[in-house]
């Protein structure tokens, strides 16, 4: 599987409180900073699992990878705001791209990780032998009344932020870096979702 991920929206850190955090006046390294921001917050969404942010999220997959009918899908919860839709498609059988139609699964817009589901009385098509990335799902998150806006979150991204901004050049000594790895994952641990 192989997921690629897009912001839609503004970062739930702006570059101003970056700066702010970070003690920088000046706009010679905003661009540096915006790549930072994006990166902390790459980082903490992949440690746990969480929409941070308005995201477009885009999901290649050899399979479906259903289990009883469930497509699990890497973050969540999925966007229910006006506009963000859902779009899945697959090479069938055929070897043709064909998108599947919304009516034919459902969206849980409240779990984490997010998923889909067959419609009742449905099954998942039949993909076309042998093809690697034959399902593309495209989904939001980060947008709704499901957004999280978790201040332990932000938090982890400022640590991760700080560190790259001071050790971009200079390999970290083991102990400091350790000591920041420690830091960041432990505000992100009580909402990590864990994978059975």
């Amino acid at each position: 599987m192989s997921v690629k991920i897009q912001a839609i929206g503004n970062a739930i850190i702006s570059l101003a409180e970056a700066k702010t955090y970070l003690r920088v006046d000046h706009c010679e390294e905003d661009a540096l900073l915006q790549q930072l921001i994006a990166m902390a917050q790459k980082m903490v969404m992949d440690e746990t699992g969480l929409g941070l942010g308005e995201v477009e999220v885009t999901e290649v997959k050899d399979t479906w990878q259903a289990c009883c009918g469930e497509v699990v899908l890497r973050y969540g919860p999925i966007s229910d705001a006006e506009g963000a839709t859902v779009t899945v498609q697959y090479y069938n059988e055929a070897g043709t791209l064909t998108t599947l139609p919304s009516e034919a699964y459902q969206i849980d817009h409240f779990g984490r990780p997010g998923r889909l589901v067959i419609a009742p009385g449905g099954t998942w098509p039949t993909l076309q032998t042998g093809r690697i990335n034959a399902v593309k799902i495209v989904y939001r998150i980060g947008s709704g009344s499901t957004a999280p806006v978790i201040q332990p979150l932000r938090q982890a991204m400022y640590l991760l932020i700080g560190y790259y901004y001071e050790n971009r050049e200079d390999a970290p000594l083991r102990e400091e870096a350790a000591h920041y790895q420690r830091a960041w994952k432990a505000l992100c641990q009580p909402y990590k979702v864990f994978f059975i």
